[in-house]
């Protein structure tokens, strides 16, 4: 296992999986939010605006990970709780929303706090561990540490599953 440190990031890595490549490029800049213990970054070219949270209409048949939508400057958007889809703890009422573009389409991911935007090398993240790589469908692109908490970098076009896509569709029809 390889620690690289670069100022208050901290990563680790096993030399034998390749840098990811697709999703993180070099210097960029991320929005780091945490929910309880863990600090999640997204690219900062996905995020769209961070606000209080907004009021969730539940729907039927939804994976356990997505709240349900909430109307956000006029249209209804699909609210991931984090916390519940990496299963770092249970559900419990967020502080803040963070709305992204995920290629004409928004979602908002439900968070504690939002802490900021940091810039992180390519370098500096590697793939996930082997026995992490099925993670929610690649929604974690990568793990690190960052001022001594657990940092897991979201790629955010795979936040929802086409499967997870269809349910919300299939939801806002049936109320």
């Amino acid at each position: 296992m390889e620690r690289i440190q670069l100022g208050s990031l901290e990563i680790s890595s096993v030399p034998s999986i390749p840098t990811l490549v697709d999703e993180v490029v070099v210097d960029e800049r991320y929005l780091v939010c945490r929910n309880g213990a863990v600090l999640y970054a997204v690219p900062l070219r996905s995020v769209v605006e961070t606000m209080r949270p907004q009021p969730v209409v539940a729907l039927e048949g939804l994976p356990a990970f997505l709240l349900g939508v909430a109307t956000i400057r006029g249209a209804p958007v699909p609210v991931v709780d984090l916390a519940c889809m990496t299963r770092s703890s249970g559900q419990r009422l967020s502080k803040r929303f963070v709305t992204l573009d995920l290629n004409s389409r928004c979602v908002a991911i439900a968070v504690d706090d939002v802490l900021g935007v940091r810039q992180i090398q390519a370098s500096m993240l590697g793939a996930l561990p082997p026995l992490l790589s099925d993670l929610d469908e690649g929604a974690v692109s990568s793990v690190a540490t960052l001022d001594d908490g657990l940092l897991l970098v979201l790629h955010a076009a795979r936040l929802l599953t086409d499967a997870a896509w269809a349910a919300i569709e299939a939801g806002q029809g049936a109320s």
